[in-house]
């Protein structure tokens, strides 16, 4: 029998290299082989016709040849083959007939090591040669997450140096100790699409961005100017979306949690006529968790018990609704979005009823945000060159509605919307009590534009290299600002009108940008990445600002495992159009506000040992000058924001992860000292609201795994140590004081079955830790207790 079924063998491994057959069939042919052990024999047929196979085919080519590999203790051309195999589709996974080894290789390289990414340099490269620190937040990652996060919440989790603040009516974040009343100092994108406004520079952090959506997130942890101009002040974040063929179907996602919480996913994806397609839907609403506030606890002119709403997105749900259509060369895609956060507080740092107060369009009191983009891409290669065109439009309209006081004392104002005080008899301003003070300010903003990019390979003698060079055009518009004023919670006082004057001068302006970057390769380990970028802006009031941001970076590759980058950049952003030409006395800026910029040097060391263990420790010192503060004049028609401000601050942050089929965790530790600072939030060498140190580990474990059944646990833990605040300007003999060190506990069950079904349970801030956050408001913003939600996915 032994003797037949050598035979058997012999003449099937002949057969499959003699006879002609389309690829399909060679394929065909070669997992036969490999099944029954004729590994060098699969592993020869594909080679000999690696060129035949095409699409899904080359695909599969190239796992198979991958395996054979492996099996044939041959790591460094299997992590090849595998390699190519993620160049064909980015989105693979494994299954669960792969051999271990395999799946851990997969996921080692979709993590960063040895995949490529685009943001860093605007086209491919391994992230050992990207010119500054890099964290890539993979699908897993934020699936190891308790699914009530949003986007600014994963961020945090995962980014070193990047930490939560308290805003008004904001979610918002700081990186390297910067921030400012809503998030203008990070450029926030999705697929390479900008999603800050033009007006005010906020690109939102909340859920009005669908992570369902989300393949992975680049997150270069430094300044971008030379490439993307303004904005990328301290950070840049891709977020990249799904493709329809990884999707492959329909995915659907329903949660329910505490506080009346309610999120709905859905995601679809196919590929049909060469044309890749996938679309979105999300929806988020909180009733948020109602605290009392008894009298004596925060500023108020009429000490009252009062209530805040922690954590409360209602009324109009957020939503994050889009599609995206690879065909060929071209990728297009459409997307709207809306999110609100209801204010914990007043603008005065008080207590109010929220309930009481009157709807404006629909919309109770909160900072509403309707955006709508659209992006249209042409990318073609040509042998060694790469054209890259893109023309994209986006519409935002904002509902700016803010409740003051409850009740308060206050300059009276002439009722004709110049926002000058009532002078009395005795030549001083008249004061007056009011009740349910609030304004409501809207208006709407549309931007047009145009990016080229053109970079070609290069070889000099025995050296070689990459030339990027682009431009770009904007041109965006302020066509229309409503204001409302009123008291008593619903009577309106002051009107304006597109008829009359505006609180928010209506006006457009543009820009033109031009860009340079050289990407040489001394030897293949020693790389120089240099850039230059030139801004010029055209302002509504005839002026006009330019700017030059260059970058330059060493980056040493000794080996596929280690790599060295030191690089100094220069950012800027410039000062939003709201506070250029906004006429309100809360807001008031001066048309001649200059840019902020941020001068960075970085030292960063990345690297791998033994395949499941890898590292990132980064060195950073960063020079801001020019920053927007607080005018501290007394005169009320003077400005109330100014460029007096500066810092610097220095400090080393951390990345670790280890992983293994049944076994995952990631920790990021950061430390930074402000080293000194004018006109900032700053005291001794602490920044207000940052915390010196923060650390956070996520971690999950495979309980079981059995046939089509699988039970993950997983805990996410969030060290912040103490941290000054600044004392409450409004009150008198306010003193600065220290918020408490925080650990916070969040643990997640996952039952998944045969990839079809999951059900999860989540329980963050598991001991039920009542903590604070500082940032821009006069006071510090509690967040929600224990919360728990419960979690039915499902694919079709």
């Amino acid at each position: 029998m032994i003797n037949h079924l050598r035979i058997y063998l012999t003449v099937v491994a002949l057969t499959l290299l003699a006879m002609p057959a389309s690829a399909q069939d060679v394929y065909v042919q070669a997992e036969n082989a490999y099944k029954i052990g004729r590994i060098d024999s699969a592993l020869v047929l594909l080679k000999r016709n690696e060129k035949a196979f095409l699409g899904t085919d080359r695909q599969k080519a190239y796992r198979l040849m991958s395996l054979c590999c492996l099996a044939l203790d041959q790591p460094e051309q299997s992590e090849y083959y595998a390699g190519l195999l993620l160049n064909e589709n980015k989105y693979f996974f494994g299954s669960l007939e792969d051999p271990v080894r395999f799946v851990d290789m997969i996921n080692r390289l979709r993590e960063g090591r040895g995949t490529t990414i685009k943001t860093a340099s605007g086209q491919e490269e391994n992230i050992e040669e990207a010119p500054v620190p890099v964290t890539i937040i993979t699908r897993e990652m934020i699936d190891m997450l308790s699914n009530n996060r949003n986007i600014g919440q994963i961020l945090a989790a995962y980014v070193p140096g990047m930490s939560e603040i308290c805003t008004y009516a904001f979610a918002n974040v700081a990186m390297h100790g910067v921030y400012t009343n809503g998030q203008e100092k990070i450029l926030v994108m999705e697929n390479g699409h900008r999603l800050n406004a033009r007006s005010t520079n906020n690109g939102k952090l909340d859920y009005a961005i669908s992570t369902e959506k989300i393949d992975h997130i680049e997150v270069l942890r430094g300044p971008a100017s030379s490439l993307y101009g303004n904005v990328a002040l301290t950070a840049v974040v891709n977020i990249i979306t799904k493709s329809g063929n990884e999707i492959n179907g329909i995915k659907g996602k329903y949660s329910y949690g505490s506080f009346g919480t309610h999120r709905a996913d859905l995601t679809a994806g196919t590929t049909f006529l060469g044309a890749d397609v996938m679309a979105w839907a999300s929806l988020y609403t909180s009733k948020g968790e109602r605290i009392t506030i008894p009298a004596g606890s925060g500023y108020s002119q009429t000490p009252h018990d009062g209530y805040a709403y922690v954590g409360r997105y209602e009324g109009k749900p957020s939503y994050d609704i889009g599609v995206t259509i690879k065909l060929n060369d071209f990728n297009l895609m459409v997307s709207r979005k809306y999110g609100k956060l209801v204010p914990q507080y007043s603008w005065y740092a008080q207590t109010y009823d929220y309930d009481r107060y009157r709807q404006f369009f629909g919309v109770t009191p909160g900072y509403s945000v309707n955006e709508n983009h659209l992006n249209l891409e042409y990318d073609k290669s040509f042998g060694s060159s790469n054209l890259n065109i893109a023309l994209y439009g986006d519409w935002y309209q904002f509902q700016d509605y803010q409740v003051v006081s409850d009740s308060m004392y206050n300059v009276e104002f002439n009722p004709d919307g110049s926002g000058t005080p009532k002078i009395g008899p005795d030549g001083k301003p008249v004061m007056r009590l009011y009740h349910g003070v609030y304004q409501d300010d809207n208006w709407e903003e549309y931007t047009i534009g145009a990016t080229a990019k053109y970079s070609s390979n290069y070889k000099i003698g025995n050296q070689h290299g990459n030339l990027l060079a682009g431009a770009q055009f904007e041109f965006y518009r302020i066509p229309v600002n409503e204001f409302f004023l009123g008291e008593e919670y619903s009577n309106i006082t002051i009107v304006t009108t597109p008829e009359s004057p505006n609180q928010l001068n209506v006006g457009h302006e543009k820009s033109i940008s031009g860009f340079i970057q050289n990407k040489h390769y001394f030897t293949d380990q020693l790389i120089l990445n240099a850039g230059l970028r030139y801004d010029k802006k055209y302002r509504r009031n005839d002026m006009s600002v330019e700017a030059f941001s260059p970058r330059v970076a060493l980056v040493y590759v000794p080996s596929k495992t280690f790599s060295v980058k030191a690089s100094y950049s220069r950012s800027f952003v410039d000062a939003p159009y709201f506070y250029r030409q906004n006429t309100q006395n809360t807001y008031k800026g001066s048309e001649d506000l200059m840019p902020e910029y941020m001068n960075a040097i970085q030292l960063d060391f990345l690297g791998s040992i033994g395949g499941h263990f890898d590292y990132d420790v980064n060195l950073f010192y960063n020079h801001l000058t020019d920053l927007i503060c607080n005018n501290q004049s007394t005169d009320l028609n003077a400005p109330k924001y100014v460029n007096s401000g500066s810092l610097k601050v220095a400090g080393i942050e951390t990345e670790l992860s280890y992983k293994t089929t049944a076994f995952r965790s990631r920790l990021n530790t950061t430390f930074q000292r402000a080293m000194s600072a004018e006109q900032y939030y700053y005291y001794d060498h602490h920044i207000y609201s940052i915390p010196s140190v923060t650390a956070n580990l996520a971690c999950e474990q495979r309980l079981f795994d059995k046939k089509n059944h699988s039970l993950w646990l997983s805990g996410n833990l969030r060290y912040t140590s103490r941290t000054l605040n600044k004392a409450n300007s409004r009150v008198t003999g306010s003193e600065d004081f220290y918020l408490n060190e925080r650990a916070l506990v969040d643990l997640r069950l996952k039952y998944d079955y045969n990839k079809t079904m999951q059900l999860s349970l989540d329980c963050d801030n598991v001991f039920n830790t009542c903590y604070e956050i500082g940032g821009t408001s006069y006071i510090p913003y509690r967040y929600p207790g224990r919360t728990l939600m419960g979690t039915v996915a499902f694919k079709l």
